[in-house]
Formats: C-alpha cells, sequence, structure tokens
C-alpha cells in the first residue's frame, strides 16, 4: 500500500490472530488395535467373491424335504399373481461443489474509485498480503465476504513509484459517503462510512479492523501521513469503517 514498498506491511503483523484464534485442541488419538475390534465384534474377515447361479442337488434335496414337512402340517395358499421384481434404486446424481461468492468489484463514486478485487492472504510472516497491481484492491480471503456478518477488510495502495494508486484519496471519505461492493453472483452490496481514522502505523486496533464483529462491516484500508525515505514507511495506517445499508 505504501511507495516503493512491496510485501508485508508492519501495522498487520499480528493479523495471524485470526487464524491461531480460530483453533482448537487436537483431538485425542484413538489406540483400539484391529486385532481388539475383532474380538469384540463379530465381524467377518472374509467375503465369498461370487453368487451361484444355480442351486446344487444337495440345497434341492433340502428344500423338497423342508416342503414336505410344512405340507403334513400346514395349509399353505398359493398366489398365482406374479410378484414383480423389486426396482433397483438408482443413486441420486451427486450435486456439484457450490461456487464459493466472493467480490470481484469495488465501487467508490465519492472518490471516483472503480477497481478489480483481488484475494490477498497472509505473508510468510503472518501479515496482511497486499494487491499485486496499484489500481486493483486487495480483499482479505480469510475474512467475511463483504455483506456478511463480521469485518470484511479490503485494503489498497495509497501511490506507486511514478503517480496516485487506487486509494490516493481514501482520506477524504466523509460519513454517509457509499461504497458498493459487486459480487461474483453478480449482486451488489453497498456500505456508507460511518467513520474514518488514521493510526500510527505500528499501533492499529487489529481486533477491530479484523475481528469479530455482530454486523456486516467493511473495513478499508490504506497509508497514510507522512513518507519515511528511511524506512521506507508511511507514518500512518487509515482505516475507513463502513457498514452495510
Amino acid at each position: 500500500m505504501s511507495r516503493r514498498v512491496r510485501g508485508p506491511i508492519a501495522w498487520l503483523l499480528a493479523v495471524v490472530f485470526l487464524l491461531t484464534a480460530c483453533g482448537g485442541q487436537p483431538a485425542a488419538t484413538v489406540t483400539t488395535s484391529a486385532a481388539t475390534i475383532a474380538s469384540s465384534a463379530a465381524v467377518p474377515t472374509s467375503f465369498p467373491t461370487s453368487v451361484p447361479v444355480a442351486p446344487t442337488a444337495t440345497a434341492v434335496a433340502t428344500v423338497a424335504s423342508a416342503a414336505a414337512t410344512l405340507s403334513s402340517t400346514t395349509s399353505i395358499s398359493r398366489s398365482t399373481t406374479a410378484v414383480p421384481p423389486t426396482a433397483t434404486a438408482v443413486p441420486a446424481k451427486p450435486s456439484a461443489t457450490p461456487v464459493p461468492v466472493i467480490p470481484v468489484k469495488l465501487q467508490i463514486p465519492a472518490i471516483g474509485v472503480t477497481a478489480p478485487v483481488e484475494l490477498v492472504g497472509l505473508t510468510a510472516d503472518g501479515a496482511m498480503d497486499v494487491p499485486k497491481q496499484w489500481n486493483d484492491v486487495g480483499w482479505y480471503e480469510y475474512g467475511p465476504t463483504p455483506g456478511q456478518v463480521g469485518n470484511a477488510a479490503i485494503a489498497g495502495h495509497l501511490d506507486s513509484t511514478t503517480a496516485p494508486a487506487v486509494f490516493w484519496r481514501l482520506g477524504s471519505l466523509k460519513p454517509g459517503d457509499q461504497i458498493m461492493v459487486t459480487l461474483s453472483n453478480s449482486q451488489t452490496v453497498t456500505f456508507v462510512v460511518k467513520q474514518k481514522v488514521s493510526y500510527p502505523y505500528n499501533d492499529a486496533p487489529i481486533s477491530q479492523v479484523f475481528g469479530p464483529a455482530s454486523t456486516a462491516n467493511l473495513n478499508l484500508i490504506t497509508c497514510g501521513g507522512t513518507w519515511d525515505a528511511y524506512t521506507k514507511n508511511y507514518s500512518n495506517r487509515i482505516v475507513v469503517y463502513t457498514t452495510k445499508a
């Protein structure tokens, strides 16, 4: 997001908490052996590889003897109506894997922004990554999709090595300004600016920007303040907080 800088952004190092906070304790290891299971339950260890196509002579004699015994003690009615064979159930066609809905375009009419959305994750050191193109924005794909309950986050560069970038005028947004996000299912979600805050680059409230929330929010992030040529970093981070209209 900052001039002459690619890769990790110091103010987002703590975003790795999103992954560790969701983790649970590992499941207990099951140590019951196959021999233990076999000794405690009547489980067949082999199965026939074929079925006979016709009864054997011994089987026919056995059935005839049983029929004779039954006929001497019981009157059995015989139906003359043929019973149709049971239809074989056809397995249901497996449903297609649902395609996830993701943001594809961001529009901010008040500052003239229409930008494609890249999906960004974490860098190797646990920081939120940044979009590869100066005039694209990056949606943090491990957070909620814009429009879902929670804090969705989209970041953009302030400037490039030669000119202003996509979020050059982000700091001029005011409460009430609208932000529109077009999703991959062609729906558009509208957000309204609530407030704009500038934080020291190393003191942004990570839980407030990325943490859980009871409403559907979209937080827009870029650099601000003054450029430090020695550290190659801007002094501030601007966060524009918005809520679904």
